[in-house]
């Protein structure tokens, strides 16, 4: 879960962008 995690923050973060 912990990459799943690291991963929806980094596509979280370009889609704000």
């Amino acid at each position: 879960i912990e990459k799943f995690e690291k991963e929806a923050a980094e596509l979280g973060k370009g889609s704000f962008q």
